[in-house]
């Protein structure tokens, strides 16, 4: 029985180390040249069981120069965790587009990653065990249109440190990107490289200059034995890279001249809705988003989409975009993401297609990223505000005008239903007999209860009192505070109007000033930042707050005024 236990406890303890188990693959590099290689790491998170990945896959397209295997155990608050890392370095056998298969470990399995390579790039003219090359991706360029630099350090010895000049150009952005390590085979011999990588976007047209930088690389040339041990001694050897000269064109004349320049490699537009446009509800704000992304620009350089739009069928609100910037093989990847509140005001309305140009660097022309015309609908069931209401007059649903439209079927009925009978009147007696016992156990039990309740409990109790809404709406008002002041509205509309704030703003009896004040508060706490919603300036809580009174104070003459007409 104890060895049952035992090996019930190891195979739980087998299961949940497992369970966390995850194997993983990732590349320092995915576009490379013939002859040049790239850093394959696989890393799994867990016991191997003393396995290996299984790497006859990679034999196809690759050439497995080294492999260096690495083991990691830590703990952290008790739990200890087991890391295990290949890092290989792989030599393409062809190009084009290659495949580094799915990694198989322990019944995991890594995803497969996609390699471009290119044509062997040209060896520098003169190759030494140490020299600098200086590389450009294009020697002629737009205004604002990114140019790639790369400075690639080649080597065949020890190298300790490397140091280089400061690189300062007056008319250009100078964006640092990530360096990257490998090796390149060149004429049988196989050398280390270094690459340091950068883009630049020239801000005026005419001739742009990248200057010659130096460089100095310390060299190990062995260790100095001492009393209590030794170091290493390097020696520094002096490079200069070369200078460059490039042309920079001005904005061609195709490019619209309201528009703002965009140039890029690629662009792409696309919008996401937070409800269904075609199925929306009176007054509730939905939020449209709208993204570009693109490549070869900052995401600062990249132009707004949405604007903000008033009219009788519908109005937006404008939030703050969201900028983010990235890299890839290429360089610069830049999006942008504008967001709006929009709220629907009429039955239907139609939003304008977005038209976004841009100059595409690599086709060199004209291009134009679109988005369709959008039709906005209120859902089956809603209804927009009357545009010429009768005051006084009963409000009827459509539910209800048809109920009241019998068909053949219900007039044959109801002409040959039978008279009310003696058991019908008694029926009707029992009924008014049981809610008049039901009315005065319900006000037997409040009253018990407001008894038991303390002086405390009694205050807090009335707060939903009609009176006491009314003060917190005011209270709230004067400190400026939105979001209390909705919860106390949403209250006050229900006990006062029996209707949310939404259904109030879409009234036709409700004054402009209501309605406007209403879609101020609307936006204020439907944005994502609400303060930062160029419609929070425009709130008052103190106006709002006395419209409500006044239209509560017009809609008492109006009930009055209905009573006196019955009578």
């Amino acid at each position: 029985m104890r060895c049952i236990k035992h090996l019930l406890f190891f195979t739980v303890l087998l299961s949940a180390e497992l369970s966390w188990a995850n194997l993983s693959s990732s590349v320092n590099r995915t576009e490379l040249a013939l002859g040049e290689t790239l850093q394959l790491i696989i890393v799994f998170e867990g016991n191997t069981q003393g396995q290996t990945p299984d790497l006859s896959a990679l034999t196809n397209s690759f050439k497995v120069l080294n492999a260096y295997p690495s083991t990691m155990r830590q703990s952290i608050n008790g739990v200890s965790s087991l890391k295990t890392q290949w890092t290989l370095e792989l030599e393409p056998l062809k190009k084009g587009k290659l495949l580094i298969p799915p990694m198989s470990l322990a019944g995991f399995n890594s995803d497969a990653i996609s390699i471009e390579v290119h044509d062997e790039h040209s060896a520098p003219a003169h190759l030494d065990n140490l020299m600098i090359e200086t590389i450009v991706d294009k020697s002629t360029a737009y205004v604002q249109e990114q140019i790639k630099l790369s400075y690639r350090l080649y080597y065949r010895v020890s190298v300790d440190d490397v140091a280089v000049e400061e690189l300062q150009l007056n008319d250009a952005v100078l964006k640092k990107l990530e360096s990257k390590r490998y090796q390149r085979k060149i004429d049988g011999q196989q050398y280390q490289v270094v690459e340091f990588n950068y883009a630049l976007l020239p801000q005026r047209s005419g001739s742009l200059v990248i200057p010659a930088l130096n460089w100095q690389v310390d060299v190990l040339q062995g260790r100095t034995r001492a009393l209590f041990g030794g170091f290493s001694r390097s020696q520094p050897y002096k490079l200069r890279s070369d200078e460059k000269v490039l042309r920079v064109k001005s904005i061609p004349d195709e490019f619209p001249k309201d528009a703002p320049w965009v140039v890029a490699n690629n662009l792409i537009l696309s919008e996401r809705w937070s409800k269904d446009p075609g199925a929306l509800r009176a007054g509730e704000p939905m939020t449209r988003e709208v993204t570009i992304q693109a490549e070869g620009i900052e995401a600062a350089q990249l132009p707004a989409v949405l604007h903000e739009q008033s009219s009788d069928k519908f109005k937006i609100y404008i939030d703050s975009p969201k900028l983010e910037d990235g890299e890839n093989a290429r360089g610069l990847l830049a999006k942008r993401t504008d967001s709006a509140a929009i709220v629907l005001s009429s039955a239907t309305a139609s939003l304008a297609a977005i038209r976004v140009p841009w100059w595409n660097a690599q086709s060199d022309q004209l291009e134009w990223a679109q988005l369709k015309s959008t039709e906005l609908r209120l859902a089956p069931g809603q209804q927009a505000p009357a545009t010429s209401p009768v005051s006084g007059a009963p409000e009827y649903s459509n539910s209800a005008t048809s109920a009241a439209t019998p068909t053949a079927n219900s007039a044959h009925s109801s002409s040959t239903a039978p008279s009310p009978s003696w058991w019908l009147v008694s029926s009707l007696a029992l009924n008014i007999l049981m809610l008049g016992a039901l009315i005065y156990l319900f006000f037997s039990q409040r009253n018990r209860r407001d008894d038991a309740l303390s002086p405390t409990e009694k205050n807090s109790a009335t707060s939903n009192t009609r009176p006491e809404q009314s003060k917190q709406l005011k209270f709230w008002a004067e400190k400026n505070d939105s979001e209390n002041f909705y919860n106390e509205l949403l209250k006050f509309s229900s006990s006062n109007f029996s209707c949310s704030p939404a259904e109030l703003a879409n009234r036709s009896e409700a004054t402009d000033e209501l309605k406007t004040q209403l879609a101020y508060l609307n936006a204020a706490l439907f944005s994502k930042n609400a303060t930062d919603n160029n419609n929070q300036t425009a709130l008052d809580l103190n106006v709002l707050y006395q419209a409500l009174l006044r239209y509560k104070q017009a809609t008492k003459k109006q009930q009055t005024s209905n009573l006196q007409a019955l009578w």
